[in-house]
Formats: structure tokens, C-alpha cells, sequence
């Protein structure tokens, strides 16, 4: 369910920064003489690793989370 909605966040997000992006790169890379093209492959690439960064940390968080001995953190409260 964390996963999930953290999902849900980086969506949107993706989706709102990939067009300024994309506008910003193209501003930049027009001001060199030997310019190139932007692939999709790049944003593509970007949108996958997001996902799987945001997937990793919130299972590595859960699974330290539910390892942990209850009586720890019971004794510092």
C-alpha cells in the first residue's frame, strides 16, 4: 500500500517535470554548434529509475521496519 501510493506521487510528478525538462534541455542544447537530438529514451530511462528507486527505498524501510525488535524501540519510550 506504501508502494502504491508513493507511486501515485512520482506519476504526476514525471509527468509534469518531463515537458519543462525537455523544454530546458532543448533551450540548452540549441546554444551549442553541434547540437543534438533529445531521445524519448532518455526520459523513458529517467521515469524507470524513479520508479525503481522510490519502489526500493520504501520496501528496504519496511522490511528494516518489521526485522526490528519490538523491545528496542519500546525501551527509548
Amino acid at each position: 500500500m506504501l508502494t502504491r501510493d508513493l507511486v501515485r506521487l512520482v506519476i504526476p510528478a514525471f509527468i509534469l517535470a518531463a515537458p519543462l525538462a525537455w523544454f530546458a534541455m532543448n533551450e540548452w542544447l540549441s546554444g551549442f554548434s553541434y547540437a543534438t537530438d533529445q531521445s524519448w529514451m532518455t526520459y523513458a530511462v529517467a521515469f524507470v529509475a524513479a520508479i525503481v528507486i522510490s519502489v526500493a527505498t520504501v520496501s528496504w524501510q519496511s522490511i528494516r521496519v518489521a526485522t526490528t525488535n519490538p523491545i528496542h524501540s519500546l525501551r527509548y519510550e
